[in-house]
């Protein structure tokens, strides 16, 4: 069983990315996870960038402002 298996009915899908994201975990290693292709994880970084910072850049600007975040 997969471990989005799990989740999914909890949490949405954003909410679940994040926790596993902040666990530091690749992109790759949680599409592996999430049951998911490492393009749609890609797409998912990309889309929270726009909507938790209004950035337009993609998904690297997206870990940039959490690495930024973090270290504060």
């Amino acid at each position: 069983m997969k471990f989005s298996f799990f989740i999914d009915a909890v949490f949405p899908l954003w909410l679940t990315f994040c926790f596993i994201y902040f666990t530091y975990f690749l992109p790759s290693e949680i599409a592996i996870l999430m049951n998911m292709t490492p393009q749609n994880i890609t797409n998912l970084r990309a889309r929270l960038n726009k909507k938790m910072f209004h950035g337009d850049k993609g998904a690297r600007d997206f870990d940039e402002k959490i690495i930024n975040l973090t270290s504060s």
